[in-house]
C-alpha cells in the first residue's frame, strides 16, 4: 500500500510539478466530460465497484492529455485507501492496482519514470 503511495506520489510530482496527486475538477484547463468521469469514477469507487471502475477509467481516458493522467492517478490513490479487506471482498487486489497504475503509465509513455521510480 505504501510503495503504491510513493510510486503516485513520485508520478504526480515529477510530471507535474505539484505534491498532490488529486485530480481538481475545478482547474479551468479540464473539460466537463473529464469531470463528468472524474464523478462517475468515484459514484463506482463509493459503491466498490473496483473492476467496473478500472474499466471505465480505461475506455474513456485521452492519452493525449496530462489532465487525463492526474485523473488517473487520483482514480488509484483513492482506490489504494481501501483496505485489503475491502479490495479481496469485491474481487480486487492491491496487485491489480500495482498493474493498472504502471499500464495507465505506460499508455501515457512515463513508464522509464515509472521504473526509476520503482528502483529507489
Amino acid at each position: 500500500m505504501r510503495q503504491i503511495q510513493i510510486t503516485i506520489q513520485g508520478l504526480g510530482k515529477l510530471l507535474s510539478g505539484k505534491d498532490s496527486d488529486h485530480y481538481e475538477a475545478s482547474d479551468p484547463n479540464n473539460n466537463v466530460k473529464l469531470d463528468t468521469l472524474h464523478r462517475r469514477l468515484i459514484d463506482l469507487l463509493s459503491q466498490n465497484k473496483f473492476n467496473e471502475a478500472e474499466n471505465l477509467l480505461f475506455e474513456n481516458i485521452n492519452t493525449a492529455k496530462q489532465s487525463n493522467f492526474i485523473l488517473a492517478l487520483d482514480f488509484y490513490t483513492r482506490l489504494n485507501e481501501f483496505s485489503d479487506e475491502i479490495l479481496n471482498g469485491n474481487d480486487y487486489t492491491r496487485e491489480e492496482i500495482k498493474s493498472g497504475l504502471y499500464e495507465i503509465t505506460r499508455l501515457f509513455g512515463f513508464e522509464s519514470i515509472y521504473n526509476s521510480i520503482q528502483a529507489q
